[in-house]
C-alpha cells in the first residue's frame, strides 16, 4: 500500500466517525479525533509535494507511516467504523495516546524531508537550483482547479468495488481535460498505486476495435502480436485475459464515440478490485449506455486562477515585475477563463516587448486576441473577447459556436472553416438559428455543424425550419443529428465546389434517399453513418468524381442503387443489415470492372 493511499484512508475513515456520529462523541473523543484529521490532511498535501528522488530517500520512513497507520486501523477498529471503542474513557486514553504517537511521527517524516534538503544545498549549489527547478516545473503542470485534481485522484485511489469503473472527465474544447488527466495519469501516488496504468488517445476518427488494439499493445505487447490478424471478438478477450487480476487505470483521452462505455466494458475482467478507466470528452452524454462512477464537469478558471496561469507561463517560476501585474491581470480577466486561451495568448506575450502589455490589456481591439485565437485549433464563438468588426474580419477558423453567439457570424465575412455545436434544451422551438447567418461566407470551405443531443418524435421527420442555402465556396461538409428529411437534400446536391460530404447520426431521416439527375458534380466522398436509411439510389449523371462511399453502422440499410458510376469507385458496407451484402453484391456485377466492393458486419459468425 503507497503511503499516500494509507494515509486518505485513515483520513475518510476518521472523517467518516465524526460525520456520522459527532452528536454521539464525548468532547474530549471529538476533539482528538478532530486533530487527527486536521493533521492527516495535513501530511496528505506534504505527501502530495515530494519528488521520485525525495520518495527513494526517504523510503523506510514512508514503510514505517505505512505499517502504523495499518495497526492503528486494525487495532481501533475504524476499518469497521465501531463506535464502541472511542466511547469508553480508558479507551479513549489509549487512542488519545496513539494518535498522538501517530501525528509525532508524521512531523518526524516531514523533519527527515527538509533536512535532507538543507544537506542537499550545503552539498552542491547547482544541484539545489536543478531540484528547486524541477519542483517548480513539476508544480507547475497544471495551475487551478485544485478540486478537481484532488477529487480525481482519491476518487481514483480510494474506489467503493463495484462494476462502476468509469469516470468522465467533460467540458469544452482548451478547456483543460487532457490536462487534468495527464496530470493524475503522471501523479507519482498514482504511479505507486495502480499495476498497470494504459494512455490512450481515441479522437474523432479511430474505430472502437482500434482502440481496443492500442490498449492491448501497451497492456500486453506479446499478445497484441499475436492477435493482430484476429477478429474483434478475439482481441476483446484477449485483452481481459491480459488485464486479469490486475490493477489498471485506462485513460482514454478526447473520446466521441458514444458507444465506448459498453464496448470497452465487455473487454474488461470483472474483478472489483479497484481498476479505473477515465474518459476525457467534450460530449457530456458519451458513455450513457454504462453505469459512470463518477463525472467532472470542467469549469473555467477564475480571476486568480487565470492570472496565476498566465504568470506562470510568461514568467516560469520567476516572479512577474510589479509594473507588469495589473495589465497583466486584466489580460489574464480578457482570455474568460479558458486556458488554452491563457496559455497561447502568454506564450505570444513572451514574444513582444513588455511595453505593449497595457495596450493588449486596455484595448478592445488588440491585434494579438485575434492572433490567439487563429493559433488555437478550437475557437469558441462565446469565448471570443467583445473584439470590432476590423479584427473580427481577420478570424479564418472557428468553432463551437452556440446558438447563444451565432450572429457574430454576420460579422466574420472572410470565414473559411466553421464548427456549429449545439446542445439542444428540451422542447427547443429554433435550433438551427445558426444558418440564418451563414449565407454572406462566400469564402467558407469547411462547415460542421454538430446538434450534440437530438430529440426526434418516433416515425416523425418534421424540422422546424427549412434547410438553409450554403455558400457555393463549400467544399467541405459535416453534418450531424439535425434530423431533416431527404427532401432537403437538394440545398446540397448542387453545390458545385463540394468535394466531402460526412451524413452522421440522422442528420437527414427517412427510409429513402434518392439522388437527382446530375446530382453532386464534383463530390469525391461520401459518408452515412448512424441513419435510419434503407434504400440509396440515384439517377445516371450523379456522383460523376466519386472515389469512395461509406455507409456505415445504418442498421436498416438494405437497397443500394446506382445509375452510373465513375472509372473507379471505392463501396464500403459496415454494420448494416445482413441483406445489404447480397443486395450490392448483386447490383454491382455489371459494374465489377470498376468497383471495388468491402463489406463488413462485426457479427458475422
Amino acid at each position: 500500500m503507497a503511503v499516500y493511499v494509507a494515509v486518505l484512508y485513515l483520513h475518510s475513515r476518521i472523517s467518516n466517525v465524526i460525520e456520522r456520529v459527532d452528536v454521539l462523541l464525548p468532547p474530549p473523543s471529538l476533539k482528538i479525533l478532530e486533530f487527527a484529521e486536521k493533521e492527516l490532511k495535513s501530511f496528505r498535501n506534504f505527501v502530495e509535494r515530494l519528488d521520485s528522488k525525495s520518495r527513494e530517500r526517504m523510503t523506510a520512513s514512508l514503510l514505517g507511516i505505512i505499517d502504523t497507520i495499518e495497526a492503528y486501523v486494525n487495532e481501533y477498529g475504524f476499518m469497521y467504523l465501531d463506535m464502541n471503542i472511542i466511547l469508553e474513557v480508558e479507551r479513549y486514553e489509549d487512542l488519545s495516546r496513539g494518535i498522538h504517537s501517530l501525528v509525532e511521527q508524521l512531523k518526524e517524516v516531514e523533519k527527515e524531508y527538509y533536512t535532507l534538503q538543507e544537506d542537499a544545498q550545503k552539498e552542491v549549489v547547482s544541484s539545489s537550483s536543478s531540484l528547486s527547478s524541477s519542483r517548480a516545473v513539476s508544480k507547475s503542470k497544471m495551475v487551478g482547479l485544485c478540486d478537481h485534481r484532488r477529487l480525481l485522484k482519491d476518487a481514483l485511489i480510494f474506489p467503493r468495488l463495484t462494476d462502476n469503473i468509469f469516470f468522465s472527465i467533460f467540458g469544452m474544447a482548451g478547456i483543460g481535460k487532457t490536462t487534468l488527466a495527464r496530470e493524475i495519469f503522471e501523479d507519482l501516488d498514482i504511479i505507486e498505486w495502480f499495476e498497470c496504468r494504459v494512455w490512450v488517445t481515441a479522437g474523432r476518427e479511430r474505430t472502437l476495435e482500434e482502440i481496443t488494439e492500442d490498449i492491448l499493445a501497451q497492456v500486453d505487447p506479446e499478445a497484441h502480436k499475436t492477435l493482430m490478424g484476429g477478429s474483434e471478438e478475439e482481441k476483446s478477450e484477449g485483452l481481459k485475459e491480459s488485464l486479469k487480476d490486475k490493477l489498471f487505470l485506462i485513460v482514454l483521452d478526447d473520446v466521441w464515440n458514444q458507444s465506448v462505455g459498453a464496448y470497452l466494458q465487455s473487454s474488461f475482467p470483472n474483478d472489483q478490485n479497484g481498476s479505473q478507466v477515465v474518459l476525457t470528452t467534450r460530449l457530456k452524454y458519451v458513455g450513457l449506455d454504462v453505469n459512470w462512477k463518477g463525472f467532472i464537469d470542467m469549469r473555467l478558471l477564475d480571476k486568480e486562477e487565470s492570472w496565476d496561469l498566465l504568470r506562470q507561463k510568461v514568467f516560469v517560476g520567476d516572479s512577474c515585475p510589479p509594473h507588469l501585474e495589473d495589465p497583466g491581470k486584466k489580460i489574464a480577466e480578457k482570455c474568460d477563463g479558458l486556458p488554452l486561451t491563457i496559455v497561447t495568448i502568454a506564450d505570444l506575450l513572451t514574444k513582444v516587448p513588455q511595453s505593449l502589455w497595457i495596450d493588449v490589456a486596455t484595448k478592445r481591439k488588440h491585434k494579438l486576441f485575434v492572433d490567439v485565437y487563429n493559433q488555437i485549433s478550437q475557437v469558441r464563438g462565446y469565448d471570443l473577447p467583445n473584439l470590432g468588426d476590423t479584427s473580427l474580419q481577420e478570424l479564418i477558423t472557428l468553432s463551437d459556436v452556440t446558438t447563444r453567439s451565432c450572429t457574430i457570424l454576420s460579422r466574420v465575412s472572410n470565414l473559411k472553416k466553421l464548427g456549429i455545436k449545439i446542445e439542444l434544451a428540451p422542447n427547443a422551438t429554433y435550433p438551427l438559428c445558426c444558418f440564418d447567418h451563414i449565407s454572406h461566407l462566400t469564402n467558407l470551405k469547411s462547415l460542421r455543424c454538430v446538434i450534440v443531443n437530438p430529440f426526434f418524435k418516433l416515425g416523425v421527420v418534421s424540422p422546424v425550419l427549412s434547410f438553409p442555402c450554403f455558400s457555393f465556396s463549400l467544399k467541405k461538409v459535416s453534418l450531424s443529428g439535425m434530423g431533416y428529411p431527404w427532401e432537403e437534400m437538394s440545398k446540397i446536391v448542387s453545390l458545385p465546389n463540394l468535394k466531402v460530404l460526412k451524413l452522421r447520426f440522422n442528420a437527414f431521416r427517412g427510409p429513402e434517399w434518392e439522388v437527382e439527375e446530375n446530382g453532386f458534380p464534383n463530390l469525391q466522398a461520401l459518408l452515412v453513418e448512424d441513419i435510419d436509411l434503407v434504400k440509396l439510389k440515384w439517377a445516371h449523371g450523379s456522383f460523376n468524381c466519386l472515389k469512395v462511399l461509406r455507409i456505415k453502422h445504418c442498421y436498416k440499410f438494405e437497397e443500394l442503387h446506382f445509375g452510373d458510376l465513375p472509372k473507379i469507385c471505392e463501396i464500403e458496407i459496415v454494420d448494416c443489415s445482413p441483406l445489404t451484402e447480397w443486395h450490392v453484391k448483386n447490383n454491382a456485377l455489371k459494374y465489377s470492372y470498376r468497383v471495388r466492393l468491402f463489406v463488413r458486419s462485426s457479427w458475422k459468425l
